[in-house]
């Protein structure tokens, strides 16, 4: 967490570049349960040059896609029914220097923090949430 003193020593351009350096592309997902957020998924990604960077950049954007259509999309909105839980995902520099703002204006946290559950990879993620992504939906755990 970055704390920021005065007006002189906020850089919203160095945050983000601090962030970008030390997390790349890692994904948090924040898991919501009937509309209350629960826990936050940190999501190692690998890096550009590492193997299975593309696979692994291609299926997280598919399965946001699909978490976005799931909740919001025309079947959701034509059934009404409330989603019983969901995956909100963003990068987790977005999610640092969005914490690291509002500190800074408001000398206050966001929200309260959640509980972190960190992932090696976006597979280990998908293995311990339950969904399977090869057929592209969750399945019953055992």
């Amino acid at each position: 967490m970055i704390t920021v003193i005065n007006e002189e020593d906020f850089d919203i351009n160095t945050v983000v570049d601090e962030m970008f350096e030390k997390h790349g592309i890692d994904q948090v997902a924040t898991e919501r349960r009937f509309n209350k957020s629960v826990a936050d998924h940190y999501i190692k990604m690998p890096r550009a040059t590492e193997p299975g960077f593309y696979r692994a950049v291609v299926s997280m954007g598919a399965f946001q896609h699909r978490e976005l259509d799931r909740v919001f999309g025309e079947k959701a909105r034509r059934s009404r029914k409330e989603v019983p839980f969901y995956y909100a995902l963003q990068r987790r520099q977005e999610l640092e220097v969005r914490y690291a703002g509002h500190v800074h204006r408001y000398g206050q946290e966001l929200r309260e923090r959640l509980p972190i559950i960190e992932h090696e990879s976006i597979w280990d993620f998908y293995k311990y949430i339950g969904y399977d992504y090869k057929k592209k939906r969750f399945v019953e755990k055992s």
